[in-house]
Formats: structure tokens, C-alpha cells, sequence
């Protein structure tokens, strides 16, 4: 984007004292995406051509229609902190629109099965991105929120869908891409065998993010954990506090800062905090028994998760250091968490089945 500026700004002359203040507006927004969107869009590239090309004009077309549009919302915006926040003026119109762009570290994204979603869900609509591990997510939400509450609520609404589909899918989807997974080493070469080596392919596969495909089955479990959660959220939210602070850690992990100790102690907390909220005395309550009992028909995992289990307490004993944690250890806990909060959002939709006679699900 920012070179298409630079050719622009090549063309484009001061002719006269009234063009430098849209000299400077333009040189201030090369890094504004939300403008430069709206400036390299088809109705202002199409205003280009009705005027030759010649770039003076346009840039004081540009410029001219960015203060109107920023006047109009100035007004809209004093408007709207002019209502009185009262819900018994409202007429559950759609009034809002955003869209937040999600980042997947571990699968591939495409719009067909986007499209399955789309077709049963109003109010929010996904939309594949540039890239193919990017989703953009368009939520649409009515005159019930206030224009001061606009933010909280719309951060509230993105979080239960970034809870939803990390949930569903056993994967991880944040709000930007994980970056220096390994050391940028401009060059590895072996000396004796005269070769340059591929870095990559001598990674443990234990800790290498999945790489899966969003298929229909992620759709459906995206439907029945966010229904779930969007009814239990205040009840659940000690719990997915720390789900989201194990979500943030995985994100912020690199090869300079390791986050993999807190990644652990935070999923792990979020397991027992929910196993206590839905067992509460049982025996299923204590984390060790859940496993055995949940997982009975395959000893197996059950020795495997146990050992994670036991991988995490020390961790949260301080008796473990970071560098002895491995991705894989981690996506297995994160599944256990995982399966269990989908297993009772199935619970939830078969009672709300049974009291609305709904089989929709």
C-alpha cells in the first residue's frame, strides 16, 4: 500500500498555496489502513479516471470528501452520545457493524465451508482473507448498545467467537499471526557436506503447530459452543479468564521470550476451575480422577495426559523451567479443556432441543 502512495506522490505537483495542507493531510495517512482502504477503493480509483488522471484534482477530491465524510460522522457520533442510554427507546434495529480478522496457527481456511455458517447465522458473517489462515469475522449488532458501550460490547461479542472457535476446532486462532517461531538465520550451512540446510526440516514434530483444514464438523461445534457460551458467559467467565490468558501466552511465545510455564499453569487452572463448577464434590471434580473416568476405554491417553497433568503442577510449583515444556504437551491439555467444554455445550442445546422442541442443531 505504501508504495502506491510513493507513485502517487511522484505525479502529484503543488501548484498552489492551497494545495499543501492537502499535501500534508495526504503524506499523514500512508499508514492508515481504514483510509488508504477507502482511497485505493473502486469508487475512488473510478474518480481518478473522470478526472484524466490528473492527480492534483484528485488528491483535492480526496481530501475534500475525507473532511465531509469526518464531519458527518463528527455529527452522527454527537448525536448518538446525545441519547439517553434506555432501552425502552430502543427498536432492536441493526445499528452497528464491525468486522475483527482472526489469525489461525493451525489451520487453513477456506470459503465453502465458510459458507455453511454463513448460511444459517445472521448476525455474524465469516469471510476468508488474503491469506489463507485468516479469517474475517462481521458481527452486526442492534440499537439496544449505546454508542459509549459500543466497544466493550464489541469486544465482548469477539472474545465468545475467539473462545468458540478455538474450542471447537482444538486449535489456536488469535487476533495477529505468531511471528519468529524459530531464529531468522539468514543462512545455515553445512561445511562439510557443502550444503545449505533447511532449518525447518529438522524441527521435532512434537513442537510444531497442526496444520489441520476448517472442515464442516469445526462449523458445527463453532455453532453449539458460541450458543453456549453467549447463554453462560457471566457464569463461565472466572473460568475462561484463564482459558483466554493461556490463549494470549501461546500467542506471545517465541524464540526470544518463552511463554510455555504460564501457557501451561493458565490451562491447567481452567481445568480444575471447571471441573469444580460442573462436578462440584464429585469425584469427577479432582482433575486426576476426570481423566481416569473420562477416559477409561483408552489407558493409553490416560497415562499420557496424567503425565501432563503432573508436567503442570510442578510447573506451577516453580520446580520446572520453560525450556522443558513442549508445544505438544501443551495442544494435549488444551484438547482435554477443549472436549470437556464442548461436551457440556451439547448438554446445554439438547435441553434448549427438548424445552423449544428445536432440532436444529
Amino acid at each position: 500500500m505504501a508504495n502506491d502512495f510513493f507513485v502517487i506522490e511522484s505525479q502529484y505537483i503543488i501548484q498552489d498555496a492551497d494545495s499543501s495542507k492537502e499535501r500534508i493531510w495526504f503524506n499523514s495517512i500512508v499508514e492508515n489502513k481504514q483510509i488508504t482502504d477507502w482511497i485505493f477503493s473502486r469508487h475512488c480509483l473510478n474518480k481518478l479516471k473522470e478526472l484524466s488522471n490528473n492527480y492534483n484534482e484528485w488528491v483535492k477530491w480526496l481530501y475534500q470528501e475525507n473532511n465531509k465524510n469526518e464531519a458527518e460522522c463528527k455529527d452522527i457520533i454527537e448525536k448518538e452520545l446525545s441519547k439517553e442510554i434506555s432501552l425502552t427507546q430502543n427498536k432492536g434495529v441493526d445499528k452497528w457493524r464491525f468486522k475483527v480478522k482472526f489469525f489461525s496457527n493451525t489451520h487453513i481456511i477456506n470459503q465453502k465451508v465458510l459458507n455453511i455458517w454463513n448460511k444459517d447465522v445472521v448476525k455474524i458473517k465469516f469471510n476468508t482473507a488474503k491469506e489463507k489462515n485468516e479469517i474475517v469475522c462481521q458481527f452486526i449488532l442492534t440499537d439496544s448498545i449505546h454508542l459509549t458501550n459500543l466497544e466493550f460490547s464489541g469486544f465482548n461479542f469477539t472474545k465468545i467467537l475467539l473462545f468458540s472457535i478455538n474450542i471447537a476446532t482444538f486449535g489456536h486462532f488469535w487476533f495477529y499471526n505468531i511471528k519468529f517461531e524459530s531464529m531468522n538465520y539468514e543462512e545455515i550451512y553445512d561445511i562439510e557436506h557443502d550444503k545449505r540446510i533447511n532449518f525447518e526440516i529438522i524441527k521435532q514434530p512434537t513442537d510444531v503447530l497442526p496444520n489441520d483444514v476448517l472442515d464442516e464438523v469445526d462449523i458445527r461445534n463453532i455453532k453449539i459452543v458460541y450458543v453456549y457460551l453467549g447463554n453462560s458467559f457471566t457464569k463461565l467467565d472466572h473460568i475462561l479468564r484463564e482459558y483466554y490468558l493461556a490463549l494470549v501466552f501461546l500467542a506471545k511465545n517465541d524464540v526470544f521470550l518463552g511463554f510455555y510455564n504460564l501457557v501451561m499453569i493458565h490451562l491447567l487452572n481452567a481445568m480444575e476451575l471447571a471441573l469444580k463448577y460442573f462436578y462440584k464434590d464429585s469425584t469427577k471434580a479432582n482433575i486426576e480422577e476426570f481423566i481416569k473416568i473420562q477416559y477409561s476405554d483408552n489407558q493409553k491417553f490416560v497415562d499420557e495426559i496424567s503425565r501432563i497433568i503432573s508436567l503442570a503442577q510442578s510447573i506451577r510449583l516453580n520446580k520446572l523451567l520453560n525450556d522443558e515444556i513442549i508445544l505438544h504437551d501443551i495442544l494435549k491439555l488444551k484438547t482435554v479443556f477443549d472436549n470437556l467444554i464442548i461436551t457440556k455445550a451439547r448438554e446445554h442445546i439438547d435441553i434448549l432441543r427438548k424445552a423449544k422442541n428445536n432440532t436444529d442443531f
